[in-house]
């Protein structure tokens, strides 16, 4: 799945090298860690990438399904925050809104300049 999304992502979206794939889950820490049951129907050598899957990590099946969602909730956000500069992001929040502001305080000017002309016309 993850060969298909970033094809969408880099190519279909245009995003190219933007976006760098990163697996979070099911890592075999997590299976472990959550006490995952093994699921012998998640395996699937039907599959045409289970030759591969099988190669890399055995015959071994778990669901993410079986992940509470609260748990991989937060598993996605340690994710994005270990690989987020906070920091950075809100710098850039306080620019864009004192630059939000710069844009009112403009827009109010040229409303008021053509309110005036309109009026000397009238």
């Amino acid at each position: 799945m993850l060969p298909a999304m970033m094809i969408t992502l880099q190519q279909e979206l245009g995003l190219g090298q933007r976006v760098i794939p990163q697996r979070i889950a099911l890592t075999e820490d997590q299976v472990a860690e959550y006490d995952l049951p093994y699921n012998p129907d998640a395996f699937k050598p039907t599959d045409s990438r289970a030759q591969k899957f099988a190669e890399q990590f055995g015959e071994v099946g778990y669901e993410l399904d079986a992940v509470k969602a609260v748990d991989l909730d937060k598993l996605c956000c340690q994710a994005i925050e270990d690989r987020f500069d906070m920091d950075e992001f809100n710098r850039q929040r306080e620019i864009y809104a004192d630059e939000d502001e710069k844009i009112d305080e403009l827009r109010e000017q040229v409303e008021g300049t053509v309110n005036d002309l309109l009026d000397e016309l009238d």
